[in-house]
């Protein structure tokens, strides 16, 4: 892998963990109001999903030409 792309793809993961403890911190008295103590922990599971998305598997989807008929 070119340290290029590797710095690249660091940097992405940074922003998206960071926008994503941002944005659970900011709404977390909405969330336990409306959701209740057990949801909004539940929550929180998608930063660590959001750190290992770069080593979860990927689909391929059909391209949106192939589907119309």
């Amino acid at each position: 892998m070119n340290a290029e792309l590797l710095l690249t793809a660091l940097l992405r993961l940074t922003l998206l963990t960071s926008i994503a403890l941002l944005l659970l911190a900011a709404m977390r008295p909405v969330l336990r109001r409306g959701l209740g103590a057990r949801a909004t922990y539940a929550a929180w599971l998608i930063v660590p999903l959001l750190i290992a998305s770069p080593w979860l598997p990927r689909t391929s989807l059909p391209a949106p030409a192939a589907l119309a008929l």
